[in-house]
């Protein structure tokens, strides 16, 4: 399922990101943006301010990124500290979900610096 192909795409991210200068991702992942103002990222008062459907759709992104989290505790690749650290997940599951691209055969990739040439220059 889609959610299931972005969990394992958030997965890599969150490893790449651990293995620091060490990775083949990490020009890439260090020059993404370090805050994502998305559904993952609002407090319950940003909820509130919304328009009812956008509300709904936001909150779902939200309950995604905390069952990502939860399920974090049974990965054995990623370290204890990866695991507990709340904005890295956060920008992990965004860098996804802003970032993925959608194969022919209905899964979902992440190629590095691809997500850059959809932006037209002006």
């Amino acid at each position: 399922s889609e959610s299931s192909d972005q969990f394992y795409l958030f997965m890599k991210v969150m490893k790449e990101y651990e293995l620091g200068d060490q990775s083949p991702w990490y020009a890439w992942l260090n020059s993404l943006p370090r805050y994502y103002s998305n559904g993952a990222s609002m407090t319950d008062f940003c909820f509130g301010c919304l328009p009812p459907y956008a509300a709904e759709l936001a909150l779902a992104e939200k309950t995604r990124l905390n069952q990502f989290v939860e399920a974090l505790s049974a990965v054995p690749f990623l370290s204890s500290e990866s695991k507990s650290n709340a904005d890295l997940a956060r920008w992990a599951f965004a860098v996804v979900h802003t970032r993925y691209l959608e194969m022919p055969d209905g899964g979902i990739c992440l190629v590095p610096m691809a997500d850059f040439f959809n932006h037209g220059g002006a």
